[in-house]
């Protein structure tokens, strides 16, 4: 019977997607409650097997994962009206992907509309 080889990526692919459902979950339960909540993080686990089953380079999804969790962590604290806090979560998770500085994006509207000062 052969046997498994882990990934050395696995850990941190497992602590990534751990951490960006975790977010998740904190911000549907803000918005839409907790049994809704549940039903984004499976749906959220259905779609990122079907989407990375087929890739080959652990790395890079493990990034996406990080980049996710930056993106719900930072909206959960702009709503909140943590803007430092925001801010420092988007310095993080630009690291992992560039497209996290969108976040900016959304203290901007918040500016704009007047909540933010």
């Amino acid at each position: 019977m052969p046997t498994l080889t882990r990934s050395p990526w696995a850990a941190a692919t497992e602590a990534a997607l751990t951490a960006s459902a975790a977010a998740l979950f904190a911000v549907a339960q803000a918005l839409v409650g907790t049994a809704d909540a549940v039903a984004s993080v499976g749906f959220y686990f259905a779609l990122s097997a079907g989407a990375f089953a087929s890739q080959g380079y652990e790395i890079y999804y493990t990034n996406d994962y990080l980049m996710i969790a930056a993106w719900f962590w930072a909206a959960w604290l702009v709503a909140r009206r943590r803007f430092a806090s925001a801010a420092a979560v988007t310095f993080v998770g630009a690291w992992a992907k560039e497209t996290m500085l969108l976040a900016v994006f959304l203290v901007a509207f918040q500016w704009w509309r007047g909540k933010a000062s």
